[in-house]
Formats: C-alpha cells, sequence, structure tokens
C-alpha cells in the first residue's frame, strides 16, 4: 500500500486541513478490511494498521494514532518488512507534526510565545527528525521509487513549512512589527519535493503543496496571492476537483476577514498569551484593528465554497463553511450588543443554527467538533444561558475530556487561550465583567482537566487579575491565596518546569519559562495585595518568592502529581532544538541571566526590528555546513555547533526577561532584596541606612561566584547610578557595553548564534537580538550619563541598525519611548539640541498614544513616572535653552506645533503637563481609573439606578431584561435589589474619583489663566528635576521673572532633604545643624531668586517629589526661617492652583467642624495595654471646637458607612481631624486616617464638595508616596480634588503636646481674623508665636485649653466616649512638666515644634465674613 493507495483509502488526501472524504463511509471501508484481516499475511495486516493510523490522525484521535502504528510494526509474530516499519516511523514523526502544528490551527502566531518551545522539549521532535532523515537515507540505498521518496519528503517537508509559514508572518503589513522583513526565508518546499511532484504526476499532491504554498505568500502579504490563488483555482477545475475549488474560495474568504495570523475560527483574536495569564502585550494594542465583522464580500466566497462541497459531497468541507458563518454572526452580535440593535438575537440564532448544523456535519472528527463545541460554549456565555458558575463549570468538564482524549496538549491550549482571550476581549473592550469572570472559571476547569498545570497558574493569574482591574479585591486576593498553596499551580507549574529542564539541552530556555511564570505571578500578586493594604502578606509572600527562585522544586516538596505535560511561558525567540537521543550529555549554560528589574538597568524591551539586508546574515552564513560526514553526522554536528554557542554566550535572551540560573539567580535576587530594603529605608527618611545598603551591592558583587566579570560591573553600575556615584558608573560602564558597541564586555547572542541562525529557522530573530543588545547599550550610556561614550555607541549603533537614525523609523511598541528618549539624552548632551528636540518630542507622542491605548495593562508600560519626567525635564531644559539670546536655534514653539507664545512659556506648559501627567499616571495604574470611560461609567450608572428602582414600581422604569443586557449581568436579576444597589454604589464612587481626580490631570490651561491665578505680590517658585540638573523657575502674575540650572541633581538633592526631615522628627540634633542643611537647600532653590524673594510678600512653592518631605516655612533667608519674614505655602502645580482659585460651588451650612476619634485615641484602654493613647486630642478638639460656640465631634459616633462623615465634610466652612494616620507607601491613595471606620484617601476624593479649608494632624496624612512621581500624591491631592482650597496637615510622626499648642493657636487666630486675613498669613503668624513661645506662654496655652475641658464637662457637653479624669490628668501632667524646675527649658525655635505640618492650596484665601456666627449641626 503506497502513499497514493493511502490518499485513495482517505478520500483522497491523507492531510486533515483538506477536508477530503466522508468519514462514516471510510470508516465503514476499513471495517470490512479489518473483518478480513485474519486471512491476511501479517505484512497486509500491517499495511491495514498503518491506514487505520493514518485515518485516526485525521480524524484528530493523535494518542490512538501512535498505538495503532506502534502495533503496525510490531506483528505478533514479527514478520515484516523493514520497508513498512520505515514507513511507520515516517508517520510517527508525522503524527507528531500534527501534535506540534494541527494544520487548521497553522494561523495561530506561535513563536510569540514559549508554548511551542516548551513543547517542542516534551516531545522531542527534533529526536524523531533524525528517524525521517536516517529512512530517506534507507530508501535511496533500497533504490526507492518516486512515490515512496515523496511520501517520506511530503511528511518531512510539511514540518518545516510550519516553521516557515510562521515567520512569514513577521512580513504582513498588519503584524504588529510589519517592517521585519525575513529576506532571508528558505522556499516553502525544497527543489527535491517539486521534482519528486513531477516525476509521479500526483495532481492532488501537488495541489495541496500548491496551496500550503498560497498560505505562505498571504502570510507574507505577497502581492503574488491574488495571482497564485487564481491559478490554483484554475488548476483545480482543469481537474475537475470541485473540492479543491471549494477550499481556494474558502482561504480567500478566510483572507477577506481575517490576516494570516488569526482566523475567523479563532475570532480574528490572537490565541497566544503572554504577561498576566491572558494579554500579550504586543498584540493586545492593535489586535482592534482586524476585528471580525460581516463581510459580504467573504460571504460570497464562503457561499461559492459552500456549492462546490455540495457539488463534491463533501459534509465536512460544508460544515468547515459553516464553523466560519456561525463565528461571524457571534462576532456580530457583540460588536453590536453595547449598542442599540434589533438584529442582535437573529445573530444569535443564526449563530446557533450554524455550529449545531457543523456538529452534525463534523461527526467522527474529533479536531474540529470540538472547536465547533468551544464556540458553542463561548456562544452560551454571551447569550446568558449558563447562568451559574456550576453550570459553566460541568459544561466545561464535559467538553474538556474529549479535548484531553486528542492528545495534543498544543490544541488543548488553543482552545483554553481561546476562551481567555475571548474573556479579555469582552472585558476590555464591552466591560462584560461577569462573562469575562465565568470565562476565566471555564479555562481553569480544561487545563485542571487536561491536567497542564502550567496554564492553569496563567489562567489563574488572569483570574486574579480580572477580580483586581473590577475591584473585587477580595476574590482576587483569594485567587492569589489559591495559587500559592502548597499544592496550587504555582508550585505544581514549577515542579513541573524543574522536572522538565532537568539534565535538558534546553535548559536554559526552559529557566527562562520558570522565571516568567514566578515573575508574572509575582505582578498580581504584589498588586493584590498592595490594593487590600496587606503588607504583612506581601512581605510573606517576597521571603517565598525570593526563596522559590533560590531552589528547585522537588518531587519530595510537592504532593503526587501526574507525568509532565506541555508546560507554556511567554518568550521570545523560540529555542533551539534539542540533542537527538544517543547524543552526549548537554552543554550547561552557565550565565543566562535577566536584567535587575529597575529601569536603570534598560530591561529589553518586548520587540523586533527590520533585518538589515546580507549585513547580518550573508549568502556565507546561509550555506550548509560542509563536511566529509554522511547528512546524518553533518545534521548532529550543526546542532552541537549551536548548543556550545549558546553556551558560550550565555544562553538565548528572552523578549519579557531573560532567566537567572546558578550563581547570576542568587546574585540577581539578593541584588532585589537589597535595593528593596533600600527604598524602603529611604521612605523612612533614613538616606545614611539607605547609602549603606546599597553600597553592600558591591562587595555582594565581588564575593559572588559563578557569575561573569561583565554582569559584576552592571549591578556595580547601576548602584553607583542610584548613590549618584557617576564617576564610578563610568568607570564600570566598558565592562557593561557588549562588545559590538564599544564594550569589553560578552558578545551579543546575535554575533555569537549569526551563522547559525537560517539553518536553525531563527533568521528572523537575529536583528531582535541586535537591536536588544543596542537598546541595552545606549541605556547604559544614558544610566552612567557617559555621553561621549554615548554618542560613540549611538554611531555604532546607526552603523548596525540604520532605522535607529530617526525616530520615525522605530516601531511603534510599548516600550520603544524609553529607547528614543536616551538616544535623544545622547544628543542633548552632545550639542545636537534642535536632534535631540525632535527625538524627545517622539518619545513624548509615543507616551501619550500608550496612554490612550484600549487595555489598561498595556497603559501600564508607559507608566513609570521617573522616566517619563525625564522626558518633560528635558523639554523643559530644552525650551528655555531656545529661549536664551545667546542660542543659535531659530524659530519659536509654534513651529514645532507648540502652543507656547515664547520658549520661556513653553518651558512651563512642558513643566505643568509633566506635574499633571504623574498624577494621571498614577491613577491609571494604582487604581485602575480610565478618563477615556467616564461617558460609559456614567451610562452604566444610570442603567444600575433604573434597575434599582424598577423593582420599587417606578413608571416607565427600563425592563431589566434590558438592562442586564445592557450591562453585561450574567448572574442575578432586577430582583436582586440589594447586589444591584451595591453595584450602584461602587459605580457611583468609580465616577465620582475619576471625574474629581482626573479634572486637573487631563487639561493644562494656558500660561495666561496659569499666570492669572497667581495672587498679586507672589511669586512661585517651580523645581524641574531631573537626572542631569534642577530647573528651577521663578513665576509672578506677570509671567516667568527668571530662570535657573543647577547642576545639583534630584538625588544629591533628597540626600539633603531626607536627613533634614528625618532630625526633625526628634530634639537630637540641633537647631543650628538643621538650620545649616536648611541653608544648603536654600542656597539651591531660593538663593538665585533673592532679589524677588525680598521684594514680595507670599513665596509659594512647587516641589519636586525630593522635596515633597520639605515644609516650605523651612527655607532660609539671611540665617533666618523664611516665614519669618514671608508668608509661605506649597501648591501641587500651577495648573492645580488654576483650579482651586475658582469660585466656591454652593453655601455651607456648618461653620467649624472638629473631629476625633475614640478608638484611635485608645479612650477605653489604659496606658499599658495602649502605648499610642492620645487622650489630649480630645480636649484639643473641644478647644478648637469652642472657639467656634460649637460641638466637637468623635468620628465614631458616626454611622459605619461614614455617610454622616461625608455630609459634614462637604457642608462645613472647615474642618479639623484628630486622629492617627495610616500610610500604605505602596498604595499612598488607600492610606487612611485611624477610626472605627477607616476614611481613605479615596473617600476624600469621591466628596462632591468640600470644605475650604481642612486640616488633619493625623501623622502622614499630608506626605504622598514619595518614590512615584514627582507630586504630592497622598490626602493633600485628593482634598484639593475634592473641593478644599487649602489643607494643613502633618508631614511626620507628631508630639501630640506640639500639635495641640499649634493647631488651638491657630484657630483661636482663624476665629479672630477669618474674614479679613488670608489663611496663610494667619498660619505664618501662628508659626511665629510657636517661634518665639516660652514656658510661661506653652503653659497659658495648656491651662486655657484645661480650663474648656472642665467647662464642657460642667455643661454636659463632653465627648462621651472619653473619660474625663484621663483626660484632665494628661493636661494636668504637661502642665506640671513645663513647671518642672529640674526640666530643660523647651527650646520653640527648634524646627521640631513649628515645622511638622505644611499648607497646600491656595494659601491667599479669606475664609469669610460671620464663620463665628455660623453653627455645627451635633451628631
Amino acid at each position: 500500500m503506497d502513499f497514493k493507495e493511502i490518499s485513495e483509502g482517505l478520500g483522497g488526501s491523507p492531510f486533515p486541513d483538506e477536508y477530503r472524504g466522508n468519514f462514516e463511509e471510510i470508516g465503514n471501508a476499513l471495517s470490512k478490511r479489518f473483518a478480513s484481516a485474519n486471512t491476511l499475511p501479517p505484512e497486509a495486516q500491517s499495511e491495514i494498521l498503518l491506514l487505520q493510523a493514518v485515518f485516526l490522525m485525521l480524524k484528530g484521535e493523535l494518542g490512538e494514532a501512535e498505538k495503532v502504528l506502534t502495533a503496525a510494526r510490531e506483528p505478533g509474530d514479527g514478520r515484516i518488512d523493514q520497508r513498512l516499519i520505515a514507513r511507520c516511523k515516517l508517520y510517527n514523526f508525522y503524527c507528531l507534526s500534527l501534535r506540534e502544528y494541527p494544520p487548521i490551527l497553522r494561523f495561530r502566531a506561535v513563536l510569540e510565545s514559549s508554548a511551542a518551545t516548551i513543547s517542542n522539549a516534551e516531545l522531542q521532535v527534533l529526536a524523531l527528525l533524525t528517524d525521517v532523515v536516517t529512512v530517506q537515507e534507507i530508501m535511496r540505498q533500497w533504490n526507492a521509487g518516486p512515490l515512496d521518496l515523496l511520501e517520506a519528503e511530503v511528511l518531512k517537508a510539511i514540518h518545516t513549512f510550519n516553521t516557515t509559514l510562521q515567520f512569514s508572518y513577521y512580513s504582513h503589513p498588519m503584524h504588529w512589527e510589519s517592517s521585519l522583513r525575513c529576506e532571508a526565508l528558505l522556499e516553502p518546499f525544497s527543489r527535491d519535493v517539486w521534482d519528486l511532484v513531477e516525476q509521479t504526476t500526483e495532481p492532488k499532491i501537488e495541489a495541496h503543496l500548491n496551496r500550503l504554498v498560497l498560505l505562505y505568500q498571504l502570510g507574507r502579504g505577497s502581492s503574488e496571492s491574488t495571482r497564485f490563488l487564481n491559478n490554483l483555482r484554475k488548476q483545480y477545475y482543469e481537474n475537475d476537483d470541485y473540492h479543491g475549488a471549494a477550499l481556494t474560495y474558502m482561504v480567500e474568504g478566510d483572507s477577506i476577514n481575517s490576516p494570516p495570523f488569526t482566523s475567523p475560527l479563532a475570532l480574528n483574536l490572537i490565541t497566544v498569551v503572554q504577561g498576566l495569564g491572558w494579554e500579550h502585550e504586543r498584540w493586545d494594542p492593535i489586535e482592534h484593528r482586524f476585528s471580525l465583522r460581516m463581510n459580504a464580500k467573504a460571504e460570497r466566497c464562503y457561499s461559492q465554497a459552500m456549492h462546490l462541497y455540495e457539488a463534491a459531497a463533501s459534509p465536512r468541507g460544508q460544515a468547515a463553511v459553516l464553523l466560519r458563518r456561525g463565528c461571524m454572526r457571534h462576532a456580530e452580535a457583540v460588536r453590536i450588543l453595547s449598542g442599540i440593535d434589533n438584529s442582535l438575537q437573529c445573530h444569535y440564532s443564526e449563530a446557533d443554527a450554524a455550529f449545531k448544523q457543523a456538529r452534525v456535519l463534523f461527526e467522527g472528527d474529533l479536531t474540529n467538533s470540538l472547536i465547533v463545541g468551544c464556540h458553542q460554549l463561548l456562544l452560551d456565555l454571551s447569550r446568558g444561558l449558563l447562568q451559574r458558575t456550576s453550570d459553566v463549570i460541568l459544561r466545561t468538564q464535559e467538553f474538556s475530556r474529549r479535548v484531553k482524549g486528542m492528545g495534543s496538549s498544543n490544541f488543548a491550549q488553543f482552545i483554553g487561550t481561546l476562551i481567555l482571550r475571548f474573556a479579555r476581549w469582552q472585558f476590555v473592550v464591552y466591560r462584560r465583567t461577569n462573562l469575562a469572570l465565568a470565562c476565566c472559571t471555564s479555562a481553569y476547569a480544561l487545563f485542571s482537566i487536561c491536567e497542564d498545570s502550567f496554564m492553569e497558574l496563567q489562567t489563574l493569574v488572569a483570574h486574579a487579575d480580572l477580580l483586581e482591574q473590577s475591584r473585587d479585591l477580595d476574590g482576587a486576593q483569594i485567587k492569589v491565596n489559591a495559587g500559592r498553596a502548597d499544592d496550587g499551580p504555582l508550585r505544581k507549574a514549577l515542579h513541573r518546569l524543574d522536572e522538565l529542564k532537568r539534565g535538558h539541552a534546553m535548559n536554559t530556555t526552559l529557566s527562562v519559562a520558570r522565571q516568567n511564570a514566578l515573575d508574572n505571578f509575582d505582578r498580581v500578586a504584589t498588586r493584590v495585595y498592595q490594593a487590600v493594604g496587606r503588607s504583612d502578606v506581601l512581605s510573606i509572600w517576597r521571603a517565598e518568592k525570593a526563596q522559590l527562585e533560590r531552589s528547585t522544586i522537588t518531587s519530595q516538596m510537592m504532593p503526587p502529581v501526574l507525568p509532565p505535560r506541555p508546560a507554556y511561558a511567554s518568550t521570545l525567540p523560540p529555542p533551539l532544538p534539542p540533542r537527538p537521543t544517543g547524543s552526549q550529555d548537554p552543554v550547561e549554560s552557565s550565565s543566562h541571566t535577566r536584567a535587575p528589574p529597575a529601569r536603570a538597568a534598560a530591561p529589553s524591551s518586548n520587540r523586533t526590528y527590520p533585518l538589515q539586508s546580507s549585513k547580518n546574515v550573508t549568502d556565507e552564513d546561509v550555506q550548509p555546513i560542509r563536511s566529509p560526514q554522511s547528512l546524518m553526522q553533518q545534521l548532529q554536528h550543526q546542532i552541537d555547533t549551536m548548543h556550545q554557542a549558546i553556551a558560550n554566550v550565555g544562553g538565548l535572551p528572552a523578549v519579557e526577561q531573560s532567566a537567572p540560573i546558578d550563581g547570576t539567580s542568587a546574585l540577581l535576587t539578593e541584588y532585589n532584596n537589597r535595593t528593596e530594603e533600600g527604598y524602603e529605608l529611604l521612605d523612612q527618611a533614613d538616606v545614611d541606612a539607605w547609602n549603606v545598603k546599597i553600597e553592600s551591592i558591591y562587595s555582594l558583587c565581588d564575593q559572588a561566584t559563578g557569575v561573569p566579570a561583565h554582569e559584576k560591573s552592571l549591578y556595580k553600575m547601576i548602584a553607583a547610578s542610584l548613590l549618584g556615584n557617576l564617576d564610578l558608573a563610568r568607570s564600570l560602564l566598558p565592562d557593561a557595553l557588549p562588545r559590538e558597541f564599544c564594550g569589553t564586555g560578552k558578545p551579543s547572542v546575535a554575533d555569537k548564534l549569526r551563522p547559525f541562525a537560517v539553518r536553525a529557522g531563527m533568521q528572523a530573530h537575529v536583528p531582535i537580538w541586535k537591536a536588544q543588545a543596542a537598546e541595552r547599550a545606549l541605556s547604559f550610556c544614558v544610566l552612567a550619563q557617559d555621553w561621549r561614550t554615548g554618542s560613540k555607541v549611538l554611531d555604532a549603533v546607526i552603523k548596525d541598525l540604520p532605522h535607529f537614525d530617526k525616530p520615525e523609523n522605530l516601531p511603534e511598541a510599548s516600550q520603544v519611548w524609553r529607547e528614543v528618549s536616551d538616544v535623544a539624552a545622547i544628543h542633548e548632551h552632545n550639542g545636537r539640541h534642535r536632534i535631540a528636540f525632535e527625538w524627545y518630542l517622539n518619545a513624548l507622542r509615543r507616551l501619550e498614544a500608550l496612554r490612550n491605548a484600549a487595555r489598561l495593562e498595556t497603559r501600564r508600560n508607559c507608566h513609570s513616572t521617573i522616566h517619563s519626567g525625564e522626558i518633560f525635564s528635558a523639554l523643559v531644559r530644552l525650551s528655555l535653552f531656545f529661549g536664551m539670546q545667546t542660542s543659535t536655534i531659530r524659530g519659536l514653539p509654534h513651529h514645532w506645533n507648540l502652543t507656547g507664545p515664547t520658549w520661556r512659556d513653553q518651558a512651563l506648559l512642558f513643566l505643568e503637563r509633566g506635574r499633571a501627567r504623574a498624577l494621571l499616571d498614577f491613577l491609571v495604574v494604582k487604581q485602575n481609573i480610565d478618563p477615556g470611560l467616564l461617558a460609559s461609567r456614567s451610562y452604566r450608572r444610570q442603567l444600575v439606578v433604573g434597575a434599582s428602582v424598577q423593582r420599587q414600581g417606578v413608571q416607565d422604569a427600563m425592563d431589566a431584561t434590558e438592562i442586564r443586557r445592557r450591562l453585561g449581568f450574567l448572574q442575578g436579576g432586577s430582583e436582586q435589589v440589594t447586589n444591584l444597589d451595591r453595584a450602584r454604589g461602587l459605580l457611583d464612587h468609580d465616577q465620582e474619583i475619576a471625574e474629581s481626580m482626573t479634572i486637573v490631570s487631563e487639561v493644562v490651561a494656558d500660561t495666561s489663566q496659569l499666570y492669572n491665578s497667581i495672587p498679586r505680590d507672589t511669586i512661585v517658585i517651580e523645581v524641574n528635576p531631573s537626572r542631569q540638573g534642577l530647573g528651577i523657575l521663578c513665576i509672578s502674575r506677570d509671567g516667568i521673572k527668571s530662570t535657573y540650572q543647577s547642576p545639583m541633581t534630584d538625588i544629591q538633592l533628597r540626600g539633603l532633604v531626607l536627613p533634614f526631615v528625618k532630625k526633625c522628627q526628634t530634639l537630637n540634633s540641633s537647631k543650628f545643624e538643621l538650620m545649616e542643611i536648611a541653608a544648603k537647600i536654600s542656597e539651591v532653590i531660593l538663593s538665585p531668586f533673592e532679589r524677588f524673594v525680598r521684594d514680595t510678600k507670599n513665596i509659594v512653592f512647587v516641589h519636586s517629589h525630593a522635596l515633597q518631605a520639605l515644609p516650605c516655612s523651612a527655607y532660609v533667608l539671611d540665617g533666618k526661617p523664611l516665614f519669618l519674614q514671608k508668608v509661605t505655602y506649597q501648591i501641587p502645580s500651577l495648573a492645580v492652583l488654576h483650579e482651586i482659585t475658582k469660585p466656591l460651588l454652593g453655601k455651607f451650612s456648618a461653620g467649624i467642624t472638629a473631629f476625633t476619634s475614640s478608638t484611635a485615641a485608645g479612650a477605653s484602654r489604659s496606658s499599658v495595654e495602649y502605648v499610642n493613647r492620645l487622650d489630649k486630642v480630645a480636649a484639643e478638639v473641644t478647644a478648637i471646637a469652642q472657639a467656634f460656640s460649637t460641638v466637637p465631634i468623635d468620628l465614631d459616633d458616626l454611622d459605619e458607612a461614614g455617610s454622616s462623615l461625608k455630609h459634614l465634610m462637604e457642608e462645613s466652612l472647615a474642618v479639623f481631624v484628630a486622629t492617627h494616620g495610616h500610610a500604605i507607601h505602596p498604595e499612598p491613595w488607600q492610606s487612611c486616617l485611624d477610626a472605627k471606620s477607616r476614611f481613605r484617601v479615596l473617600d476624600m476624593a469621591a466628596l462632591r464638595k468640600c470644605a475650604p479649608l481642612v486640616v488633619f494632624t493625623a501623622c502622614w496624612a499630608g506626605l504622598g508616596s514619595a518614590t512615584v512621581g514627582n507630586d504630592i500624591l497622598g490626602f493633600s491631592h485628593a482634598v484639593l480634588a475634592s473641593g478644599a482650597r487649602i489643607f494643613i496637615a502633618g508631614l511626620w510622626t507628631l508630639d501630640a503636646q506640639v500639635s495641640m499648642l499649634l493647631m488651638v493657636t491657630f484657630f483661636r487666630e482663624l476665629a479672630a481674623h477669618a474674614s479679613t486675613t488670608t489663611v496663610a498669613e494667619i498660619w505664618r503668624r501662628v508659626q511665629v508665636t510657636m517661634y518665639n513661645l516660652n514656658s510661661a506662654g506653652a503653659k497659658a496655652i495648656l491651662t486655657d485649653i484645661q480650663n474648656a475641658w472642665k467647662a464642657v464637662y460642667h455643661a454636659g457637653t463632653i465627648l462621651r466616649n472619653f473619660n474625663y479624669k484621663k483626660v484632665f490628668d494628661s493636661l494636668k501632667f504637661a502642665i506640671e512638666e513645663i513647671e518642672d524646675p529640674d526640666e530643660e527649658e523647651w527650646d520653640y525655635q527648634h524646627p521640631f515644634y513649628w515645622a511638622a505640618y505644611n499648607l497646600v492650596g491656595n494659601g491667599d484665601l479669606v475664609i469669610g465674613a460671620d464663620v463665628n456666627a455660623q453653627r455645627a449641626t451635633p451628631v
């Protein structure tokens, strides 16, 4: 039975994607053959088994096919022709190829994922490929006929064609990186194949190969594809092959509907994931470009194909058309779901009918039946037919058992990934959260049944990410905890990879997959734990992660598991093939590492680059290796050489990040730990400890073993840069740079592997590796600020990669903006200012484009505020440079399409835009707020409101079914008022936050509006931070008065500010020492504008993040604190000042409201039980309330929901709150005031309006994140965004007695002068009073407070939750302490007493007349 007979016995083709033959008829014919098999000789029986095995392959039952093949070559009596055994080996390889690349799924761009890589490692494809080569050698020795040789050549060539087709996609114009041209690609089929086709004159084989060539032409986007398709169709018609002609029409319809790297069968989704479970960072931003829709031209092609399939009596062909039609109807229904379209149910019904009919016609075809089943599941989920989670799981379990039975992990991955990507599509585009959750549940059930722990982990990460984005933080935390469990997916997946990579030739690549899996889980786990404020759990997890990075999970550490199945990760390029069986032990890679996580290390971005003609891959490179050995030996020699090259260079680079192994792994882990601990110390203002911690990295690198010298230099260079030791960083730079880019470090992967890339099928990745090396080299130069070396490196990069010559030539990928800014910095500091400005503007354009991306996680790639801030800082620098009279640059900003009237004005606009964007970045990244969805949220909110009132019998209410349809609810209905009301509340909250917080982050007013917002007799000093120095502007109502460029960097400035802040918090340092530090800071910030400062009454500061913790009253003029002579306060930005100088909206029904919290004060506990008891705060708020003839309020007496608190915050003219504060540094927006019902920053931002004056004495309430960006991102910005005009709050841990003296004095002064004096002037007078205070004055204030406490006690209006005697005794003790002659006189001129608070906002505000006559409503 030859190749022709096998084809005819299977309906004309052994290829599943041809849909030829009626499976029922083929099955009946085989049954007849088996019935008479016992009378046939063993060889004839084996031939029947061979035919049966190929039939099983057509059906998709690959596991069963392998069993039958084994039986075919091992008959009971052992008598069988060796040629038949050889043919069975050929079909074994063919079966393995079908596992690796199911023909119907050839469109999947699997080179973007490590799924195919790891599958290759488990399937040992190359080992069987050597068997095929051996068989071909044997056939030639036997003088086999052309048909037998064609059979072997075609079965081998189809496997290599699959890889060639994958590479062809890079040249398609709709590819994410269409500029990557694979010019060196080999032809789809060799000349030997075509010669054999010509000799055998087998038209169907020839036509099949031509059809594959057509797919290749379409994959490349070739202009010849139309002509080729017409010629192929003509060939089919000439041979009266109507089935073949139908195939061409179906291919044409697919090409109209979909680019070649996806398909209508995948709903035009990219069914490959990277990152957080369901994402693909590079595809996600462009996936919407080819969304599946109804297309009349494509439908005409499908109709013609259907007619021809019917004429050819081809049920499976007809089913293939119906499957496509069903997918198109489903996609169209999803598209119109968010609008009003009566055809919705029609599309759903037509899709359902098409799938059901296709399922019948695909009877017996397991592969295609399962694809239909998957789409039926997705359709039912879309229609809301699976209401309960249990229904989803049961349906998926039934379906998944059949998927498992196929025996193809790649096919199972496609099905599960399609469900996940469908979930992402529904959530990101249509916000159908419940549908997405149901899909995640379904995908997890599938991978669990298919025993694929790696994809279980991917799905769990996606599910947790979805829950976190949809604000179900409790659910997200449960998912993360389940993933971390001892028998959870994380440890199972790591165990599988550890087992697989042990002794494997692809050890390095599998290590990449392992590290990526751990890092992706860590990303979502960290976000979730930070969002819920569980820093304790986060610390435990980080310790676990460090342990998991250092160790290998062994079988003894795991519960019993089934044998390893294919694992999936996210890495590119694909690995080199493993050594064939019998080769010598693989060479272990010793130093493949990923860059440290900080941007300082400039990790490689996820991109590819244009292939640069013959300069990268020469004709000589692609020649086969010459050797007198046999073909088999040549193949072995090539594989060994490539493995040796990998070992020498340190392994292949991963797109996401390289995987650390051996000594490098330990170094990386310890580096991460020390830098993380260092930043924690920095948050505590302990610069000395920070310096010691980071300096310890030097000795850590010196002592590390098993780590290449260039990697040690890299870590040292990063540490030196963090410490501002640029001389050391520059000295280490050459060792960190690759050799081809002016360095002495290791050669890049591209240089080592270029001679083997084409033969290994990896030629497309040579420019990728080269570009990654170039990017890292450029970023290292910027990191070390070695501009001369940077210029040399840039010249070398342009010589090797000419597209680096202009910014517009670089691809539109998510991380390229950083690279563009690096090139811009090198141009700027080498005097090429105009070129640098063009590059910076290009980087800014890319950054803004990313901020508008549809996918939240895609937008995260642009929200590195430290680095985006560098772009704005540079644009400010260059604008000021262009505005200098000595500048040789001609033209005004409008010549660059900029809006500033002058270059100085443009500098201010860039500076303000950068500050506004820092806040927006933080909102988008940390709080998932999307300003672009405000209208959508408002619409959804109205729907929820409609649903909740519909239950209450309101007339003309929207139908509940319609409401659920528009909202995308899958569970519950209008009868569940509680759930709908909760949903309504959540949407209200999001809406209010988004509206209030984005008002000053999306639009920056023009310069005239910014200038006019500055009060008269006021100057604003605005600091522009940068790693290259500080730019400082002095601004008034008349415009920019002066500018100053300081060589001091933000890092150096931080080294002054944080020690000052730390020393202010105690009395251990003398006031003279502190004033000396303050004078150094003032010399940089204040002294350049001393003339304007002396002539102006009010000095307002706009601080950078390094100055954020510095009280503006601490600046020094003439050796004394500035506030003694000038009114000082702070604003987040001029744009914020512009907003808060607008007239107040509405009236305030209450005057001054004073709050405290008895719970936080520990009123019910003894001093032994509660060390943070704040008994004095009761007396403090009582004295303040008494000054305004009102009563104090205990926060814990208000309702749990906080509605009364919010009401008072909105209706009071001024609010004073005295309690503890909880700072959450990773998530400052979750920071809160301590009370029975904690009041968070987010709650402040959600207020509809707010008291014009808000004062918090909570520790840390005024300080935002010191490491997130150049803005105050804590309570202060939330308070100002909520409608307040002035916010006064503590910057550090406060002394209760000092706070009481200061605040009681301030509010008494406010009560006396609120209608005539600005709040900032009143605050200055109080600080002056504190500065000049002595013991007698302090005693008098405390005595007045004590008397006020007595008065309310006798009047019966005392705060009931506080113990009168405890409060009275605490005041008495404070007075006695001051009177004690043995106690040292308190020096109130020490900053400890007057510098703990900052006034932020419109200090020029006058609260208003008759404030003393207003009353607060008692609670």
